[in-house]
């Protein structure tokens, strides 16, 4: 989630290998807050790659400017887009871990 005080702003979705250096750099370059709702796994990476295509073609990607979140602004999104990230992350065979 990205966050601005208590408030959620929006969602970013992303690909990692380790989510947690991901986070850190994600902070460094946010002028929100940002926290990790959810972990996926995927067997391929071209089953993860598609995915995130698929979020950013069908979703409202792009919710935030490249200024209001500049390492990855493409996979932000809308809160109400929630659902939808979700149902295409399980589309392409994503399992959730624990955190």
């Amino acid at each position: 989630t990205i966050k601005d005080g208590d408030r959620i702003v929006g969602l970013k979705s992303g690909i990692a290998i380790n989510y947690k250096s991901r986070l850190s750099r994600q902070r460094l370059y946010s002028i929100f807050e940002v926290e990790v709702m959810k972990v996926f796994r995927f067997k391929t990476s071209e089953e993860c790659k598609e995915a995130e295509k698929v979020c950013i073609r069908e979703l409202a990607s792009g919710f935030l400017s490249k200024k209001q979140y500049e390492d990855g602004f493409k996979e932000t999104y809308p809160c109400g887009e929630l659902d939808g990230i979700l149902n295409i992350i399980r589309e392409y065979n994503g399992e959730e871990i624990e955190l």
